[in-house]
C-alpha cells in the first residue's frame, strides 16, 4: 500500500469548502481531473455506500466510513466496477479528507490516500491535476 498526502492551504473558510467539495457541479469539475463526466450516485452520510462512476457506469463503490460536518470525510473502497464486473478491493483502500480552520479565512484541506502501489502510480499525476483545479475552485485569492 502507498500513502497519497495533498496539504493544500486555502483562501476561504472551512464551512463553504467542506459544502461544496462534493457538491455536483463542483465535484464534477474537480474530479474531470480523473475522467471526464465523472460524478457518484448516492447520500454522503455516514454509513451510506456511494458510486463514484464514470458516464459509462465504470468506476468504484466506496463506504462513507466517517463524516463529521467542517472536520473530516473519509471514504472506504469496497469494490471497482468496469464494464458491469465487480472487484473487490485490498482491505485498506480508503480516501481522507480533513477539514481545518487556520483563521478566519484560511483553511487547510488535506487529502490522504491510501492505495495499492500500481494505482498510487497512475493516480499520482491526476490528483496533481485535482488538486489544481480544487485551489482555482475553492482559493478566494486566487479567484480575484
Amino acid at each position: 500500500m502507498t500513502d497519497l498526502h495533498h496539504k493544500i492551504i486555502l483562501n476561504n473558510n472551512v464551512e463553504y469548502v467542506f459544502d461544496k467539495l462534493f457538491a455536483h457541479p463542483e465535484y464534477r469539475e474537480w474530479s474531470s481531473a480523473f475522467k471526464l463526466g465523472y460524478d457518484y450516485e448516492g447520500v454522503l452520510q455516514q454509513g451510506e455506500e456511494l458510486f463514484f462512476r464514470d458516464k459509462m457506469k465504470n468506476g468504484m463503490i466506496c463506504l462513507v466510513s466517517d463524516y463529521q460536518i467542517n472536520k473530516s470525510i473519509e471514504f472506504t473502497h469496497l469494490t471497482a466496477v468496469t464494464d458491469g464486473e465487480h472487484f473487490n478491493h485490498q482491505p485498506g483502500n480508503f480516501e481522507r479528507y480533513t477539514f481545518t480552520n487556520l483563521s478566519d479565512d484560511l483553511m487547510m484541506l488535506d487529502i490522504h490516500l491510501r492505495l495499492p502501489g500500481d494505482w498510487a502510480e497512475m493516480m499520482t499525476p491526476m490528483w496533481e491535476d485535482a488538486v489544481s483545479i480544487i485551489i482555482e475552485l475553492f482559493d478566494n485569492d486566487y479567484l480575484l
